[in-house]
């Protein structure tokens, strides 16, 4: 059983001194001591910030070298090591654990 107003103060408290570009700590800990969620506390946060997602899939800068002297090699040996293998070669990207955590795996 939490005190609502204080719970409102506090994510208010939290949510001017982001807008203006104070320290968000003292406000944060008023929210911990209201009982504050940790969702309630970083909802308002990203409402104020945004939320960050990191670029996945290929490159940017890379996509433009599509044809380039550099990209050729690769391709060709690619191509080479295959032919030694004999047959084209595979990549397989695994994503351990199931907590959200992706380090980039997904495409």
């Amino acid at each position: 059983s939490r005190d609502q107003a204080a719970v409102e103060a506090a994510l208010a408290a939290l949510r001017q001194a982001a807008v203006n570009g104070d320290n968000i700590m003292p406000p944060s800990i008023e929210c911990a001591r209201a009982g504050v969620t940790t969702g309630e506390w970083s909802e308002v946060l990203r409402e104020v910030f945004g939320e960050y997602r990191a670029p996945t899939g290929i490159d940017i800068a890379m996509a433009g070298q599509v044809d380039s002297p550099a990209m050729d090699e690769v391709r060709r040996r690619v191509r080479v090591t295959g032919e030694e293998l004999g047959r084209p070669l595979r990549l397989l990207i695994g994503k351990p654990g199931l907590d959200g955590h992706s380090n980039g795996a997904e495409q």
